[in-house]
C-alpha cells in the first residue's frame, strides 16, 4: 500500500487523478483485439454474425495457401 503525506486537498486530487489515468491507460493497453472490436455496437454485430456463421457452417470461403 502506498501512503502519501499530502498537505492540501488539491495535492490529493492531483495525485488521485494521475493514478486513475495510469490505471485507465493500462486497461486500454490490456484490451485485446476482440474486446476492442466488440466495444463498437456495429462491429459487435458483425463479429457475432461471423461467429454464428462459422459455428453453423455458413458463409465459409476456403482458400488455397500460396507457398513461396
Amino acid at each position: 500500500m502506498l501512503r502519501l503525506a499530502l498537505s492540501t486537498e488539491r495535492e490529493k486530487r492531483t495525485i488521485l487523478n494521475f493514478l486513475s489515468r495510469k490505471v485507465r491507460k493500462k486497461r486500454a493497453v490490456e484490451m485485446d483485439t476482440t474486446e476492442y472490436l466488440m466495444s463498437n455496437p456495429v462491429n459487435r454485430e458483425y463479429l457475432l454474425q461471423a461467429i454464428d456463421d462459422i459455428e453453423n457452417g455458413r458463409n465459409i470461403i476456403y482458400r488455397e495457401l500460396i507457398e513461396p
